[in-house]
This record gives C-alpha cells, structure tokens and sequence, in this order.
C-alpha cells in the first residue's frame, strides 16, 4: 500500500514522480515510449512525442484529478500542458493554499 502524501506540501519532485508513475501506469503499453520516458526529463518530456491522442489525455486528466484531488482541469489548461514540466506547475500552482478569507 503507497504513503499518501499532503499534495499541497509535497515538493515538485514529488509531483513529477507521481505524474510519471500514472503516464507509465496508464500509457506506456511499448517499450519505445518507456524508454522515451526514461530517457527525457520533465521539462522535455512532451506528451505529443509519447503518442497520447486526445482519449488517452482525457483519462490522463482524470487520474490527475484523482490522484491530486484537482478540480476538474478544464480544456483550455489541458491544451497548454505539452510537458511533464507543464503539468507539475499546473499541480503546484492549484494545490497551494488559497489566500481567501475563512468565511
């Protein structure tokens, strides 16, 4: 069973771990874009070198979603998440504490 993790806390590190463990859970039914993962850091890891069409980006979201409890990550922040890189940022940008006042 894995350690849950505070998502709000956890380190970028931490995040791209996680995020390259659902993209090879989820979509790395080759050998090839295994070791393209494997190969590539996260900055020039790029989703449309791994082959992902447009249903394997919407399971992606979800299980991003889940696994991060995200809000729903809406199609226009999907279209601009090309990298690993992308979407470690997207993660930390929504999981950092709101500065909203308690009502």
């Amino acid at each position: 069973m894995s350690e849950k993790i505070d998502w709000a806390s956890a380190s970028p590190e931490q995040v791209s771990e996680k995020v390259r463990a659902i993209i090879s859970k989820n979509f790395s039914q080759n050998k090839q874009q295994a070791e393209y993962l494997a190969k590539n850091n996260d900055e020039q890891a790029k989703f449309a070198e791994m082959g992902l069409d447009s249903l394997d980006i919407a399971e992606f979201s979800m299980a991003l979603e889940d696994t991060f409890g995200l809000p729903e990550i809406e199609e226009k922040d999907l279209k601009e998440m090309a990298t690993i890189q992308d979407v470690v940022k997207y993660i930390i940008t929504k999981k950092q504490p709101s500065a909203a006042p308690a009502a």
